[in-house]
């Protein structure tokens, strides 16, 4: 079912999510605003312009890659789980509870962000967003609807490729 949504609503309602999303560190707000995001991505986005990677697989990788980013080559805080000589460049030193935290924090705003941006693909087509920009940017307008369509439409093509090799 094709169903047709005010583009300016929602770049309204995605500017105004990413910027909530930015301002606060405090993990409540961004778990809220995570939530709201699935669920305006359930409800109004369409399934099949989704990406078939899973939301919460590749929110586990940012979450432990930020984590452990953090853990090596943040020296920071008073509350040392263990030490590392210090020989060793960049990683060597306290590795401190404070930096995980930090890491976590930074990977909640990464995932939130990343969730808010895939409810307004799944909700916006890129044709009514290209709509928005002025005439005389309507060149530069085609050329990001050819990039910003490009990668999903390989992977689809990647997906029937490999339907069809089964």
């Amino acid at each position: 079912m094709k169903r047709s949504f005010n583009a300016q609503s929602w770049t309204v309602w995605l500017v105004s999510a990413a910027i909530l999303t930015l301002l606060t560190r405090n993990p409540l707000y961004l778990i809220i605003i995570l939530l709201a995001a699935r669920i305006v991505q359930n409800s109004c986005g369409e399934e099949e312009r989704t990406v078939k990677i899973s939301f919460w697989r590749l929110s586990a990788m940012i979450f432990l890659f930020s984590v452990l980013f953090n853990l090596l080559l943040v020296h920071v805080g008073q509350t040392v789980l263990l030490r590392l000589p210090q020989n060793m460049w960049l990683v060597g030193g306290p590795i401190t509870l404070e930096a995980a935290v930090y890491g976590a924090i930074s990977a909640l705003i990464l995932i939130t962000l990343l969730a808010v941006f895939l409810a307004y693909n799944s909700v916006v087509s890129t044709s009514d967003l290209i709509a928005l920009a002025p005439r005389a940017l309507s060149n530069v307008g085609i050329v990001v609807l050819i990039a910003v369509s490009y990668v999903p439409e390989t992977l689809n093509h990647l997906e029937r490729v490999r339907e069809a090799q089964a």
